[in-house]
């Protein structure tokens, strides 16, 4: 080879590097600057990753619009549930009012008719029977708005027959006797006596004074007899209007021989009533009035006579009622407490009541029967049994 032909082939060779270095520049420089033409499949994916951003910002603007944010979801419910818990739990610190009982609001005021004297609460009505004498002397104290709550005062009744044959034979033969309208009064008991008041009282009715209505009268308890031979009862009974009446119940039954009939004249009809669940509340004021009854020196004086009159002998009448308290109370305190007891708590459950006493006063109340549901305080305890023989105070009402 001569070295033209040498430098040609080298040239050559040259020529092709450059050539090969040009083209492999160019590629390069393409790649760079062309990207999304020359790598098809790398735009893709950038693409889809661009779309794919694109679609879960605009998902997101579309779900934050359609549905509420978590957080704001989150706190709805837990005020939907703060106001259902308001709802239907207790409340933590309860309101209530006392309202006394109305035997603890009783105020007594002077009666003096120049016959007898008492005591009687305001707004409470004296009626004297206007036929009556003094040796049939006879009268009543009573609530006008609540004429279950009386006291009955009648000096004597008589004319009572002991037997039916008796009576039958007796009628008989004068047939036109104010006698006849009477009771027999067999069994000789005051419960008996009380069973048949209506038969013997409500012939003597007026215009101006009505008897008390006893009808379907029971004895609850027996307070005993006492030296003269009269007993005193507790018993119930119904007044013209239906309504339960209970009440303390005294007389003295004593025989009186006619040759051949023997007549019965009761003596110191007396009795005090109020209503049926409501006699321990006013046991209190009732005594409190039939003990301040005193008959005065003038009615003694009238009544003496007519006693002297019809052959009698005279009795001390001047505190017959003050004495008549003390066996009222005696029995009161000694009765058995078991019917207090049993019908007190039955009348409670009946009108949704319980009673609780106030730990520092003692003073009891009717409560709603809810009441330690949401009193949790220590100053008012559900009572004992033995408190549920004494009055009540006052009631407990929610505000």
């Amino acid at each position: 080879m001569n070295k033209r032909t040498a430098k040609r082939g080298m040239g050559l060779v040259l020529a092709i590097l450059i050539l090969a270095a040009a083209l492999s520049g160019c590629g390069k420089a393409a790649v760079t600057a062309d990207d999304l033409t020359l790598t098809p499949p790398e735009k893709e994916t950038r693409e889809s990753t661009e779309e794919k951003t694109t679609r879960e910002a605009d998902n997101t603007e579309r779900t934050a619009a359609e549905t509420p944010d978590e957080t704001e979801s989150a706190e709805t419910e837990t005020e939907t549930e703060t106001e259902t818990e308001t709802e239907t739990e207790a409340p933590k610190e309860v309101k209530f009012s006392i309202i006394p009982s109305e035997n603890t609001q009783v105020e007594f005021e002077d009666y003096d008719n120049g016959l007898f004297t008492a005591k009687i609460p305001k707004g409470w009505v004296v009626n004297v029977l206007e036929t009556s004498d003094y040796i049939h002397y006879t009268f009543q104290i009573y609530d006008p708005a609540n004429p279950r709550l009386r006291i009955y005062f009648n000096m004597k009744t008589e004319g009572y027959m002991s037997t039916q044959e008796e009576y039958d034979f007796f009628t008989s033969a004068y047939p036109d006797t104010i006698f006849t309208g009477l009771p027999v009064l067999n069994p000789r008991t005051t419960e008996y006596f009380y069973q048949v008041f209506n038969q013997a009282m409500d012939p003597n009715n007026t215009e101006n004074f009505t008897f008390m209505t006893l009808n379907d009268f029971t004895q609850i308890d027996s307070f005993g007899v006492d030296e003269i031979g009269g007993e005193m009862i507790r018993g119930t009974a119904t007044d013209a209007n239906g309504e339960r009446v209970d009440g303390i119940f005294y007389c003295n039954i004593l025989p009186v021989n006619m040759y051949y009939v023997t007549f019965l004249n009761v003596y110191s009809t007396i009795f005090m009533t109020a209503p049926e669940n409501e006699l321990t509340n006013w046991i209190g004021v009732l005594d409190h009035v039939l003990s301040s009854i005193e008959f005065t020196q003038t009615f003694i004086n009238e009544y003496n006579k007519e006693v002297a009159f019809q052959g009698e002998a005279a009795r001390e009448i001047g505190q017959i009622c003050s004495e008549m308290t003390d066996i009222v109370i005696r029995g009161w305190e000694e009765r058995e407490a078991t019917y207090d007891r049993i019908y007190q708590k039955q009348h409670d459950a009946t009108m949704g009541y319980e009673r609780v006493y106030d730990t520092q006063t003692g003073e009891i109340y009717e409560a709603p029967i809810d009441f330690f549901d949401y009193y949790s305080g220590d100053r008012y305890e559900s009572c004992t049994d033995e408190m549920y023989n004494l009055p009540i105070d006052g009631y407990i009402a929610w505000e």
